[in-house]
C-alpha cells in the first residue's frame, strides 16, 4: 500500500549514496509543518567505533536484523512529493515506522550528534522537535 502523505517516522529501505547496501531510513523531521524540507536519517549496523548518540537493539523495531545506530552525518534533506515519488517509482520501499519512543530517541540524539549539520538541527529546533 503507498502512502497518501509522509508523516514523522515515515521509514523505507533505499539504496544510499554513500553504500550500495540498502539502508532503512526514518523522516525525523515534522512534514506537515515544513514538506518542502523533509530530514531524513538513516540506520546503519552498530560498531563500537560509531557515533553512539542513538543506538538501537532490533528488538526495539522490527525492521532491523542487528543491533543498529543512526548514521547522522549521512543525513539528508529531501520533499514530501519526491517521497511520494519515490514510493510510487518503486525507488523506496516503505516499511513499518518505529515507536513513538525510538522516535523520539533519534531526535533527541540528533540534538548531541557532532556530525548532523547546524542547518538540519535548526530545522529540528524551529519546528518545536527538542
Amino acid at each position: 500500500i503507498l502512502p497518501t502523505e509522509i508523516t514523522a517516522g515515515f521509514a523505507y529501505w533505499s539504496k544510499s549514496h554513500y553504500s550500495v547496501e540498502p539502508h532503512l531510513c526514518i523522516v525525523i523531521s515534522d512534514p506537515v509543518q515544513d514538506g518542502n524540507r523533509v530530514l531524513i536519517v538513516n540506520f546503519t549496523h552498530w560498531e563500537k567505533n560509531k557515533e553512539q548518540c542513538c543506538v538501537v537493539e532490533c528488538s526495539e523495531y522490527s525492521e532491523l536484523e542487528q543491533k543498529s545506530c543512526i548514521a547522522y552525518r549521512h543525513a539528508m534533506i529531501d520533499s514530501e512529493k519526491r517521497l511520494l515519488a519515490d514510493c510510487v517509482n518503486k525507488r523506496v520501499r516503505p516499511v513499518s515506522s518505529p515507536s513513538a519512543a525510538v522516535l523520539k530517541r533519534i531526535r533527541e540524539g540528533a540534538f548531541t550528534s557532532l556530525h548532523l549539520p547546524i542547518g538540519y538541527y535548526n530545522l529540528l529546533k524551529d519546528q518545536g522537535l527538542f
